[in-house]
C-alpha cells in the first residue's frame, strides 16, 4: 500500500517543481496586446486637453499595461480595468470641477473586449453631441461602470441594459441625463446581478414605474435616487420586502415627495443600514414600523420643513418664501414618537435637521438612551421646535462625536453628565435658552468645535481652559458677567476663533501674561478690556479679523499694535476713546474691512490699504484735506461722516469703480463736486453729503446712479432748480435735500418713485404747486412694495436720516429709517394741498408748513391712519378742519397755527390730548371755535362748510398824494415788481411788500422815492434784483431784503447805499446769494446799528474797518464763505454771529467789544485756547462756541455773572469739569459734550439752581452721578451718555421736578430770550427713539429727558424714577443695571421713548408699560427678561416698528413673539419665579416630613 502513495508523491513533486524553475512562465507578467495599445493610444487621440496629465506617458512602444490608469490580466496581458477618473476634491477639500480630459470616447476602445472595470468619472467626454455613446453597452464582461460627473445631456441609452454582468452603475452628477417614459428603465431588469445603483441628479420625473423596475433587482444593496424629481414614495407594491431583502443604502434624498412619510413604502425593509430621506417635504407622524429596522446606522431625514422656525428670530417671516396652501402642510413638519428609537441600538448617525414641528428633547435622549451600548457617534437636530431640558441621560452616549441641538427651545441647566462624553470633537448648542454651564465641561478634552453662542448663560467656569484640542469657541450673545482670568485660557493651545460678543465680560490678565495660543479670528466687543491696550495681543501676530469694539480702551496705538494685525484684512476698534493718528504706512497692510468709528482719532487721512473695501472712520476729530491719493482702488464703503475734515472733494473718487456707499457728511468739505463724477460711480447705492459747505447745482452725474436708495445733501448750499430726470432713480428710498438754496418747481417726476418713502425738501426756495399723483409713491401708501425687502443696508454706513417731525429734527437710525415722511416746510409753495395725498395711508410725518398754501384742508384727511405728525402751520389755508382729523388714533403731534381756519374744532380724546400738551396748535385762525377753545360758535362766525374769505379789491387809485404807509405785505401778485402801481407815489415813507412774491428788477423809479424811510421786501422767492442807485435815498434808515433778491454782489451794493448823511441803521439782505467781498471802507453807513448778511456766498475776510461802524449794535454774517481771523469788534457791538464760515486762527487777545452779549461761533475752524480777555465781557449772555478745534482747559478767571448759554460741544476741550461756572448761577444751558473732559462731576453742580438743561455726553466723566443733582429743581433735560459713570442711578432724582407733569420752574424769562436769539440755531441734540434728535429753541422747550446710556451704572432702575410723569425721554441703555423694571412704570405717562436695552435687567414686563399710550419707541433688547409679553395695541404697534425690541430674551413669550408660554416658561404675572435654591429647600422639607412619618411608623410596629 506504501509504494503507489509514494510514487503518486514523487510525480506530484516533480510536476512542481517543472512548473516552478521552467523560467519563471507562471508568474512573468505578459505585455500589452498590440492591438489593445493601439485601440487606448486613439483613445489618447481623442483627448483634447488633459490638463491633469492622465496621459502624458501613453507612448507607443511601452508596455501598456504600465500605463497610469490600465491595469492588464496577469495571465492573459488583456486589459481589465481603465480608470481614468478625475479627483472631485484637492487636497485641501476644494473642487477640482473643470480640471479633467476634455473631448470624446472613442469607439476604439471596443478593442477592450476583456475589460471589466470603466471609470471616466468627473472628466469632460461627452463629445459634439453631448450623448453617453451608446456602444458602451457593447463590453460584455463589464462589471463596474462609473461615468458620474460628465456633463452628458439627453437620454440614457438602453443599451447598457446588455451589460448582464454589470454589478456596479454610477451614473450621478449627470446633470442633463434623463430617462423618458415607462420603458425608459426597463432595460435595468436585463442586469440581475447589480448591487450598486446611483442615478443621483438623472431626471425620472417621466417614468412612473421606477420602484418596480427596481424591486425587480434582487441583488440590489445600495440604491441612490436622489435629486431625480421624483413625485411620489406612496406606491404600493405587493411582497415588496421580499424582493429588497439586500437593500442596505436607500437614498431618496431631494425630491419633492410631498405626502405623509408613513405612506412611503421603505419602512419594511428591515435590511436598511442607510436611509438617506433629507429634503423631501415629508410631513406628519412616521410610523411605528420604524421601531423594527433594527440594523440602522444612518437615519438622514433632515430639510424637510421647507422653512426654518427660528425660535431666536435668525429666520424673520419676511425673508421666508412664500408657500401655497397645498404646501401648509409640509411646513408643519413631522412629527416622531420617541418610544420608536429606543430599538435602534445600531445607530451611529441621527440627522433630524429642519423636519420636526415638535419635540422634548428629554425624550428623545432618553429613548436613544435605553440602548445598553449606545453606538450613537452623530445627533444633529437644528433647527427643530423641540423643548425641554437635557436629561442627565445624554452621558450615556459615549461613543458620540459630533452633537448639533441649535436652534431650538432648550432651556435649564447643561447636565454635569456632558462631561462624560469624552469623544465628543464638536457641540453646537447656540441659539437655546439654556442657562447654566457645568464645569464639567473642561472634561471634553477632545472638543475641538464649541458654539453655546445665543443662550442665557451667566457664568463661564474656568474648567473650560482645559480643552487642549479647543480651535473654535463661540460664547456671543449670552449673559456672561464676572471676570476672564488667564485660568480660562491656561491650556487652550489649539485655540485659533473666538467669539465672546455681547456678553458683560471682563478680562483681566497680568500685564506679562504670554497666553497659549495664536488666535486668527477674535470677536470681543463688549467685552471689557481697556482702559490700555490689552498687551498680550501683542503675540498674536497672526490674527485675520479683530473685534475690540466696545472694549472700553482709552489709550493710544502702541507701537506694536500695526505690526501685530499686520495680516488682518477684518479690524473693528470702534466705540473707543483712542486717541493719536493714523499711521503713515497703512498702504502696505492687507486690511479689507476697517472700522475705527466713534473714537478720538486726530490728524489726516493717510493713504489706505490696497485690498481696503470697507472704512468707517466716523464720528472723530480727524481734520485736513482728505489725502492727494486715498489708494485703495476696490473701496466699495467709505464712511468718514461727522468728522471735521476741509478742502475740496477730490477728484479721484471717480475712478473708485466699486464704490456703493459714499458718507462725507457733517464735515467741512466746501466747494462744487469733481467734475470728473461725470463719468458716472453707477455702482452707487448711498450718498451721504450733508452738513458741508457744498455748492452748484443739483449733481448731474447721479443721473447715471440708477441704484441708489439714499441720497442726502441737505445742509449744504445748493441751488438751481431740481432736475426732472430725478424721476429715474426708480429704486430711490431716502432723498433728502433740505436747508438748501434749491429753486423752482417740485418736478412731477417726482411721483415715479415708487419706492420713495422719506422726502425731505424743507428750507429751500422752492415755489409752485405740490405735484398731483402722490398716490403712485407705492411705498408711502402703507402697503407692501416691489423691491421694498431686497434692498440691502450698504456696509460701513449708518442710515441716520434726520426728520423734522413734531416740533423737533429727529434722527432716525437703520433701525427705523423706513419711516414714511414728507417734509415741504419752509419754502414758497402755493396753491392747494392735493386731495389725492390722503390715499398715502403709511405716511407718519407731514410737515407742510410755513409755505403760501391755500384752499382746504383735505375732507378725508383721516384716511391716512398711520398719521403721527402733521403740521400745515403758517399758510393760507381756510375753511373748516375735517371732521375725520379726529380719527387718526396714532396723531401725536398736531400744528394748524396760523392759518385762516374757520368754524367748530372737532372733538376726540386724540385732539384733546394734543391740545393740553401743545395749546398753541390753534393760534392765528380767528375764526375756530368751541372747546376745547373757551370761544364759544355761534352763527355768526361759524360759515357754512366750503365758505371763502372775502377777497379784497385788487383796483386802488393812484392820485394818493398824502400815502405815507403802505402795506401791501402777505398777498400773492406774483407779477414783475415794476408793474407796480405805487411807484409813482412819491409820499410813501413806509412800503411794505414782504411775501408779495414780486420778481424782476426793481424799477429806477425806487430811486426818486425821497422821503422813503422803510422798505421791506422780505420772503419773496429770490427772484428779484435791485441794480438801481438808492445813493438819493438820504431818509433811508431800515432796508429788509431777505430772501428776495435772486444774486447780486455785495462789494456793488453797499456802493450804491445812499451817500448822503443817511440815518440807515438796518440793513438785513440775508439768503440772497450774494457773492463778492465785504468793502474795508463802508464810512458812509457809519450809522448801522444792524447788519445781517447771513446765509449768502460772501467770501474774504472780515475787514478791519468793520470796527469804525461805531454805532453797530448786531453783526450777522453767519453761513458765508468768510475766512481768516476775526478782527477788532466794534466798541458798541452786543450780538456777533459769524456761525458756519471758514474762520481759522485763534480767538483775538481782545475782542474790543466791553458789552458783547452773545457770540456764536461755531461751525468755523478756530483754533488755540479760549483767551483770558473773554473773562472782561461781564455781560455775555450767549457763548456759542461749539463745533471748532479749540483746546485746553477754560480760563482761570472765567466768570460770568450772566451767562445763560454755554455751548462748548465738539471741541477738544480737555481738564476736569470746568471749577469756572462754579458761581455763574444764571445758566440754563450747558452743553460740553464730544470733548476730552475727566474726572469726577463735582458736588457743587447741585447749586446752579436755574440749570435747565446739562448735557456732559462723549466724554471721560467717571465716579458716581451726584447725588445733589436733584437740587437741580429747573433741570429738565440731563444727559450723561458715554461716559465711564458708575455706581447706581440716585434715588433722588425724584426731586427734579421740572421732569413732572407740574413743574415748579423758576422764570428767569429765559424762553423768551432762548427764541430771540437762537431760535434759527440747534441748541441741543440727544438719542430719542434710537435717533438722535437736533432741537431748535422752539422745539427745547417742552423737551424733558434723561439719558444715561453707554456708562458703567450698576444696581437696579429706582422705582422713584416713575414719579417724573413728565419725562419724555428716558436711555439707560448699554450699562450693567439689574434687577426689575419698575411696576409703576405705567405711571410715566408722558414717556414717548423707553430705551432699557443691553443690560443685565430680569424679571417680567410690567403690566403698566402697556398704559403707556404716548409710547413710541420701546427697546428692552439683550437683558433677562421673561415670561408672558403684556398685550396692547400700543405694544403691538411698536413691535410691528421694531421686531428687534425684545431680541435677546429668549425667557419671553407669547405675542407678538411665535414663540408659546406654557407652564415652564411662562409664570402668571404677579407671581415670582422659585429659584433652584427655594425648591431645594421644599424638597428638603417635604422629605424630612415623610422620612419622619416613615420612621416613627417603624418605631411604632418594633414595639408592637
Amino acid at each position: 500500500m506504501n509504494s503507489p502513495m509514494c510514487t503518486f508523491i514523487v510525480v506530484l513533486t516533480s510536476i512542481v517543481f517543472l512548473m516552478v524553475t521552467s523560467n519563471g512562465q507562471a508568474q512573468a507578467p505578459i505585455g500589452c496586446i498590440p492591438r489593445e495599445r493601439d485601440a487606448l493610444l486613439e483613445f489618447k487621440n481623442s483627448i483634447t486637453d488633459d490638463p491633469m496629465g492622465q496621459l502624458k506617458f501613453w507612448r507607443r512602444g511601452d508596455d501598456c499595461c504600465q500605463w497610469r490608469g490600465i491595469r492588464c490580466s496577469n495571465r492573459t496581458g488583456h486589459v481589465i480595468k481603465l480608470q481614468l477618473w478625475k479627483p472631485k476634491f484637492d487636497d485641501d477639500g476644494m473642487s477640482l470641477v473643470g480640471n479633467g480630459m476634455v473631448g470624446l470616447i472613442s469607439p476604439s476602445l471596443l478593442s477592450l473586449e476583456h475589460l471589466q472595470h470603466l471609470d471616466l468619472s468627473w472628466n469632460n467626454l461627452s463629445g459634439s453631441d453631448g450623448h453617453i455613446p451608446g456602444f458602451i453597452g457593447s463590453f460584455r464582461n463589464l462589471r463596474y461602470l462609473n461615468l458620474s460627473g460628465m456633463p452628458f445631456i439627453g437620454v440614457v441609452p438602453p443599451q447598457l441594459g446588455n451589460l448582464s454582468k454589470l454589478q456596479f452603475l454610477d451614473l450621478s452628477s449627470c446633470i442633463g441625463l434623463e430617462m423618458q417614459s415607462r420603458s425608459g428603465m426597463t432595460w435595468l431588469r436585463n442586469i440581475p446581478l447589480l448591487q450598486y445603483l446611483n442615478l443621483n441628479s438623472v431626471d425620472l420625473s417621466a417614468v412612473d414605474n421606477w420602484l418596480h423596475v427596481m424591486n425587480q433587482l434582487p441583488s440590489l444593496r445600495v440604491l441612490n435616487l436622489s435629486n431625480c424629481s421624483l413625485q411620489r414614495a406612496d406606491q404600493k407594491l405587493t411582497h415588496l420586502h421580499n424582493n429588497f431583502t439586500r437593500l442596505e443604502r436607500l437614498d431618496l434624498s431631494g425630491n419633492q415627495f410631498n405626502h405623509p412619510a408613513a405612506s412611503c413604502w421603505f419602512w419594511n425593509i428591515t435590511s436598511l443600514k442607510d436611509l438617506i430621506l433629507s429634503g423631501n417635504r415629508l410631513y406628519g407622524q412616521l410610523p411605528d414600523a420604524l421601531a423594527d429596522m433594527t440594523s440602522l446606522q444612518v437615519l438622514d431625514f433632515s430639510i424637510n420643513r421647507p422653512v426654518p422656525i427660528s425660535p431666536i428670530g435668525l429666520l424673520p417671516s419676511s425673508q421666508a418664501p412664500p408657500s401655497s396652501g397645498d404646501d401648509d402642510a409640509a411646513i408643519e413638519g413631522i412629527t416622531i414618537m420617541a418610544e420608536n428609537l429606543r430599538n435602534l441600538c445600531s445607530l451611529e448617525i441621527l440627522d433630524l435637521t429642519q423636519s420636526l414641528s415638535s419635540g422634548n428633547i428629554t425624550e428623545l435622549i432618553d429613548n436613544l438612551a435605553k440602548c445598553p451600548a449606545s453606538k450613537l457617534q452623530q445627533l444633529i437636530l437644528k433647527y427643530n421646535n423641540i423643548t425641554g431640558i437635557l436629561p442627565i441621560s445624554m452621558g450615556v452616549f459615549s461613543s458620540l462625536v459630533y452633537l448639533d441641538l441649535s436652534q431650538n427651545y432648550l432651556t435649564g441647566q447643561l447636565p454635569s453628565e456632558i462631561g462624560m462624553l469624552r469623544n465628543l470633537t464638536w457641540m453646537d448648542l447656540s441659539y437655546n435658552g439654556l442657562v447654566h454651564l457645568p464645569p464639567e465641561i473642561g472634561m471634553l478634552t477632545n472638543l475641538a468645535y464649541i458654539d453655546l453662542g445665543h443662550n442665557n448663560f451667566s457664568h463661564l467656569p474656568s474648567e473650560i481652559g482645559m480643552l487642549s484640542n479647543l480651535g473654535y469657541l463661540d460664547l456671543s450673545f449670552n449673559n456672561l458677567d464676572g471676570v476672564i482670568t488667564e485660568k480660562h485660557f491656561a491650556h487652550l493651545a489649539s485655540l485659533e476663533s473666538i467669539y465672546l460678543p455681547y456678553n458683560s465680560l471682563e478680562i483681566v490678565v497680568d500685564p506679562e501674561w504670554l497666553p497659549p495660543f495664536r488666535l486668527k479670528y477674535a470677536y470681543f466687543y463688549c467685552c471689557q478690556m481697556g482702559p490700555m491696550f490689552p498687551k498680550w495681543l501683542q503675540t498674536q501676530v497672526d490674527i485675520i479679523e479683530l473685534d475690540i469694539a466696545n472694549t472700553s480702551i482709552k489709550d493710544t496705538f502702541p507701537e506694536w499694535f500695526w505690526t501685530t494685525v499686520s495680516k488682518a484684512t477684518y479690524l473693528d476698534i470702534s466705540n473707543n476713546q483712542i486717541r493719536g493718528g493714523l499711521p503713515t504706512n497703512m498702504e502696505t497692510m492687507l486690511l479689507e474691512t476697517f472700522y475705527l468709528d466713534s473714537n478720538l482719532i486726530t490728524g489726516e487721512i493717510p493713504e489706505l490699504p490696497i485690498n481696503l473695501e470697507t472704512l468707517d472712520i466716523s464720528n472723530n476729530y480727524l481734520s485736513g484735506p482728505l489725502p492727494s491719493n486715498i489708494g485703495a482702488p476696490n473701496l466699495a464703503h467709505l464712511n468718514l461722516y461727522s468728522n471735521q475734515i476741509s478742502g475740496h472733494i477730490p477728484g479721484y473718487l471717480c475712478n473708485l469703480g466699486a464704490l456703493e456707499a459714499l458718507d462725507l457728511g457733517n464735515n467741512r468739505f466746501e466747494g462744487e463736486l469733481p467734475r470728473c463724477f461725470e463719468m458716472g460711480v453707477g455702482s452707487l447705492k448711498f450718498l451721504r453729503l450733508s452738513n458741508n459747505r457744498l455748492s452748484g447745482n443739483f449733481p448731474s452725474f447721479l443721473r447715471k446712479c440708477k441704484e441708489l436708495h439714499f441720497i442726502d445733501l441737505s445742509w449744504n448750499k445748493l441751488s438751481g432748480i431740481l432736475p426732472k430726470w430725478i424721476g429715474d432713480l426708480t429704486e430711490l428710498q431716502i432723498l433728502r435735500l433740505s436747508h438748501n438754496s434749491f429753486s423752482g418747481d417740485i418736478p412731477r417726476s417726482i411721483t415715479k418713485l415708487t419706492n420713495l418713502h422719506h422726502l425731505d425738501l424743507a428750507s429751500n426756495n422752492i415755489s409752485g404747486a405740490i405735484p398731483n399723483s402722490l398716490s403712485k409713491i407705492l411705498a408711502m401708501i402703507g402697503q407692501p412694495y416691489e423691491g421694498a425687502d431686497q434692498t440691502p443696508a450698504a456696509s460701513g454706513v449708518n442710515y441716520t436720516s434726520p426728520v423734522a417731525t413734531k416740533g423737533q429734527e429727529r434722527q432716525y437710525n437703520e433701525e427705523n429709517v423706513e419711516v414714511v415722511n414728507i417734509d415741504l416746510s419752509s419754502n414758497f409753495l402755493t396753491g392747494g394741498i392735493p386731495e389725492d395725498i390722503v390715499s398715502l395711508g403709511g405716511l407718519v410725518n407731514l410737515n407742510l408748513s410755513r409755505n403760501h398754501l391755500s384752499g382746504q384742508i383735505p375732507y378725508k384727511i383721516g384716511a391716512m391712519r398711520m398719521l403721527a405728525s402733521l403740521d400745515l402751520s403758517e399758510n393760507k389755508l381756510y375753511g373748516e378742519i375735517p371732521a375725520s382729523l379726529s380719527s387718526l388714533t396714532f396723531l401725536s403731534y398736531l400744528n394748524l397755527s396760523y392759518n385762516s381756519l374757520t368754524g367748530r374744532i372737532p372733538s376726540g380724546s386724540q385732539l384733546e390730548t394734543i391740545y393740553n400738551q401743545h395749546p398753541d396748535i390753534y393760534n392765528g385762525n380767528s375764526g375756530l371755535c368751541g372747546p376745547p377753545l373757551q370761544k364759544n360758535c355761534s352763527s355768526n362766525n361759524v360759515p357754512k362748510q366750503g365758505s371763502q374769505p372775502v377777497q379784497l379789491l385788487t383796483h386802488t387809485h393812484i392820485n394818493l398824494t398824502k400815502l405815507e404807509h403802505l402795506g401791501l405785505s402777505r398777498n400773492y401778485f406774483g407779477h414783475p415788481i415794476a408793474s407796480s402801481w405805487f411807484w409813482k407815489v412819491r409820499t410813501i415813507k413806509e412800503l411794505g411788500l414782504s411775501e408779495t412774491y414780486l420778481h424782476g428788477p426793481f424799477p429806477d423809479a425806487l430811486g426818486g422815492i425821497t422821503s422813503l424811510q422803510q422798505l421791506d421786501f422780505t420772503n419773496n422767492g429770490n427772484a428779484a434784483t435791485m441794480t438801481i442807485n438808492l445813493k438819493n435815498l438820504c431818509e433811508l434808515a431800515a432796508l429788509w431784503l431777505d430772501g428776495s433778491l435772486s444774486s447780486g454782489n455785495i462789494t456793488e451794493f453797499v456802493e450804491k447805499l445812499p451817500r448822503c448823511s443817511s440815518p440807515l441803521n438796518i440793513l438785513s439782505l440775508q439768503g440772497n446769494n450774494m457773492t463778492g467781498m465785504l468793502p474795508d471802507v463802508m464810512g458812509h453807513i457809519n450809522n448801522l446799528s444792524i447788519l445781517d448778511l447771513s446765509n449768502n456766498s460772501i467770501s474774504g475776510s472780515i475787514p478791519r474797518g468793520i470796527q469804525n461802524l461805531t454805532q453797530l449794535i448786531s453783526l450777522t454774517l453767519s453761513s458765508n464763505q468768510l475766512t481768516g481771523h476775526i478782527p477788532v469788534l466794534p466798541t458798541s457791538l452786543t450780538n456777533f454771529d459769524v456761525a458756519m464760515n471758514f474762520l481759522s486762527g485763534n480767538l483775538p487777545s481782545q475782542f474790543g467789544a466791553p458789552f458783547l452779549r452773545v457770540i456764536i461761533l461755531s461751525y468755523n475752524r478756530i483754533t488755540g485756547q479760549i483767551p483770558g480777555s473773554i473773562c472782561m465781557l461781564q455781560n455775555i449772555f450767549m457763548l456759542d462756541l461749539s463745533n471748532n478745534f479749540l483746546e485746553g482747559e477754560l480760563p482761570r478767571c472765567f466768570t460770568m455773572p450772566n451767562l445763560f448759554f454755554l455751548l462748548l460741544s465738539n471741541n477738544r476741550f480737555s481738564g476736569e469739569f470746568p471749577l469756572c461756572i462754579q458761581y455763574t448761577w444764571s445758566l440754563a444751558f450747558i452743553d460740553l459734550s464730544r470733548n476730552k473732559f475727566y474726572g469726577a462731576l463735582p458736588v457743587w453742580i447741585g447749586d446752579l439752581e436755574n440749570l435747565r438743561f446739562l448735557q456732559l455726553s462723549h466724554n471721560m466723566f467717571h465716579g458716581n452721578i451726584p447725588v445733589n443733582i436733584a437740587n437741580l429743581g429747573s433741570l429738565q433735560y440731563l444727559n450723561l451718555a458715554a461716559n465711564n459713570m458708575s455706581g447706581s442711578i440716585p434715588r433722588t432724582l425724584v426731586n427734579l421736578k421740572a421732569m413732572t407733569l407740574h413743574p415748579t420752574r423758576i422764570d428767569v424769562g429765559w424762553y423768551e430770550s432762548l427764541t430771540y436769539y437762537v431760535l434759527l440755531t440747534d441748541i441741543l441734540s440727544l438719542v430719542m427713539k434710537h435717533q438722535e434728535l437736533n432741537y431748535h429753541a422752539e422745539g427745547s422747550f417742552d423737551l424733558v429727558g434723561i439719558d444715561l446710556s453707554q456708562n458703567q451704572l450698576t444696581g437696579g432702575i429706582p422705582d422713584q424714577v416713575t414719579c417724573l410723569d413728565g419725562l419724555v425721554n428716558l436711555n439707560l441703555s448699554s450699562n450693567h443695571l439689574k434687577g426689575k423694571i419698575p411696576d409703576n412704570v405705567g405711571d410715566m405717562k408722558s414717556v414717548e421713548s423707553l430705551d432699557f436695552s443691553r443690560n443685565n435687567l430680569s424679571g417680567e414686563i410690567p403690566l403698566s408699560l402697556s398704559d403707556l399710550t404716548y409710547l413710541s419707541s420701546l427697546d428692552l433688547s439683550h437683558n433677562k427678561f421673561v415670561g408672558r409679553i403684556p398685550r396692547g395695541s400700543q405694544l403691538d404697534t411698536l413691535y410691528a416698528n421694531n421686531p428687534s425690541m425684545y431680541d435677546g430674551n429668549s425667557g419671553l413669550c407669547g405675542p407678538p413673539l411665535q414663540r408659546n408660554c406654557s407652564s415652564v416658561n411662562a409664570p402668571k404675572h404677579g407671581k415670582q419665579n422659585i429659584s433652584v435654591e427655594d425648591t431645594e429647600a421644599v424638597m428638603f422639607f417635604y422629605f424630612g416630613l415623610v422620612s419622619g412619618f416613615v420612621i416613627g411608623l417603624w418605631v411604632v410596629f418594633c414595639a408592637i
